[in-house]
């Protein structure tokens, strides 16, 4: 399965993006204009709860902040392919606020 990036120039997901390309992983790119209305609205935030771009999807998990999808891709919770376990998806929704305690 390839990992498929949600992207909006100008946003933090270039992060994640930069680190896909620097770690030469697979991926599909999904590029949204900027819309703050569509950003906030019921539908995206059941993708991202914070009405925020990037997510990731990755094996029926998305994770929605760009350190936690850094993160996710450097650590050793990802397997050789960079691919979560299915149980880690809420350590990196709890990851993504974690520089904000």
């Amino acid at each position: 399965m390839t990992l498929t990036l949600l992207h909006s120039a100008g946003t933090r997901s270039v992060r994640p993006l930069w680190r896909l390309k620097e770690m030469g992983l697979p991926y599909q790119l999904r590029t949204l204009g900027y819309d703050s209305t569509y950003f906030a609205s019921d539908a995206f935030r059941k993708i991202n709860p914070m009405g925020k771009v990037p997510a990731l999807y990755d094996a029926g998990t998305v994770i929605a902040a760009s350190t936690a999808i850094v993160q996710s891709r450097c650590t050793g919770l990802a397997t050789q392919t960079f691919r979560l376990p299915p149980t880690t998806g809420r350590i990196w929704r709890i990851s993504a606020m974690a520089p904000y305690r």
